[in-house]
C-alpha cells in the first residue's frame, strides 16, 4: 500500500488537531469516558466487595468449615462471571467509544448514546474484539516465551554460584563476592523484559485501527477490518507508540493529582488516536474515499 508522504502529520500536529476537536466539548468527552470506565470497572468493584465479604466470613469463628468453603467458591464463581461479562460487552462498548470520538473529530453530532451503538451490531463487534484478543495472546506467547527462556539462561551463572556457596564462616563476605553477579543478572533480565514488552506493544498496534475501520465500512467483516488495520499500520506502529509515549508527562502529572487529571487526559488520548487514524486514512485513500468509506479496488 502506498501513501502520500506529504499528507502525513507530525505527532505535534495530530495532538493539536485533537485539542481543537475537543475545544468546547471537553465536558461530554469526559462524561463518555467516565461512563465507559464505570461500566467496565463497576463489575470488578462489585466482585471486590464480594471477595472482601468472603474474606471476612472466612475469619468468622462462628462459620463452619463447609460454609466458609461455600463462600469462597461463590466468590470465585462471581469473579469468573464478571470477567466473562466484561469480555462480552467489551467489543460493543469499544465500538461505541470509537464511534463517539470519530463523530467528535469529524464535527458530527457526537452524543452520549454513541457509546452504546455497538450493541446494535453485537455479533460483529464481539467477534472483532475476540479475534483481536486471540491474536494478541498468540503474539504474547511468541514474544514472552523466548524472552523468559533467555532470562532463565542469563540467570544460570547466578544460580550456579549460589548453589556452590555453603555460606559457612564469613557468610557476609561469601555473599558479597557473588552479589554483583546476582544484581547484574536481575538488571539484565529486567531490561530484556522491558524491551520485550515494548516490542510486543508495538506488534499488537497493528490491530489498533480495526474498530474505526469497522465503523467506516459496515460491509467489512471482522477479519477484513483486522486485515485493513494491519495494512494501514504497516510502517506506522512505532509512530503510534511515540504518540502514546508523548503523553507520559501528562500521565505523571495526572498521578500527582490523585488520578483526577486522567479525566481530561483519557479523552485527549482517545481523540489523538482518532486524529492519527484520520490522518493515515487521508494519506492512504485521500482520492478513494466516499463519505469516509474506504473504496478499495
Amino acid at each position: 500500500m502506498e501513501y502520500n508522504k506529504e499528507k502525513i502529520k507530525s505527532i505535534g500536529e495530530i495532538k493539536r488537531t485533537a485539542r481543537q476537536s475537543l475545544s468546547g466539548r471537553w465536558g461530554m468527552a469526559i462524561l463518555v469516558c467516565f461512563i465507559f470506565t464505570i461500566i467496565t470497572s463497576g463489575i470488578s468493584v462489585v466482585v471486590s466487595i464480594t471477595s472482601i465479604g468472603d474474606t471476612i466470613s472466612s475469619f468468622n469463628y462462628l462459620q463452619t468449615q463447609d460454609v466458609v468453603g461455600m463462600n469462597t467458591s461463590n466468590g470465585q464463581v462471581v469473579s469468573n462471571l464478571s470477567s466473562l461479562v466484561n469480555f462480552i460487552i467489551g467489543g460493543p462498548l469499544l465500538f461505541g467509544l470509537s464511534t463517539f470520538f470519530l463523530n467528535l473529530i469529524r464535527n458530527n453530532n457526537s452524543k452520549i448514546e454513541d457509546l452504546f451503538s455497538g450493541f446494535a451490531k453485537f455479533g460483529k463487534t464481539f467477534l472483532l474484539n475476540l479475534l483481536i484478543f486471540i491474536f494478541s495472546i498468540l503474539w504474547a506467547f511468541a514474544v514472552f516465551v523466548p524472552t523468559l527462556i533467555i532470562i532463565g539462561i542469563i540467570s544460570v551463572p547466578a544460580i550456579m554460584n549460589l548453589s556452590k556457596q555453603n555460606f559457612t564462616g564469613n557468610e557476609l563476605q561469601d555473599f558479597e563476592s557473588i552479589l554483583p553477579i546476582i544484581v547484574g543478572s536481575i538488571a539484565i533480565g529486567v531490561v530484556i523484559f522491558i524491551i520485550a514488552s515494548i516490542i510486543y506493544g508495538i506488534i499488537v498496534y497493528k490491530y489498533e485501527l480495526a474498530f474505526y475501520i469497522s465503523i467506516d465500512n459496515e460491509d467489512y467483516d471482522a477479519m477484513e477490518c483486522i486485515s485493513q488495520s494491519k495494512k494501514m499500520m504497516k510502517g506506522f506502529k512505532i509512530k503510534l507508540f511515540l504518540l502514546y509515549l508523548s503523553f507520559i508527562g501528562w500521565s505523571i502529572l495526572s498521578l500527582m493529582t490523585i488520578c483526577i487529571g486522567f479525566l481530561w487526559l483519557t479523552p485527549y488520548i482517545h481523540t489523538s488516536k482518532v486524529a492519527f487514524y484520520e490522518n493515515l486514512k487521508e494519506a492512504y485513500y485521500g482520492d478513494e474515499m466516499e463519505n469516509n468509506e474506504l473504496v478499495i479496488e
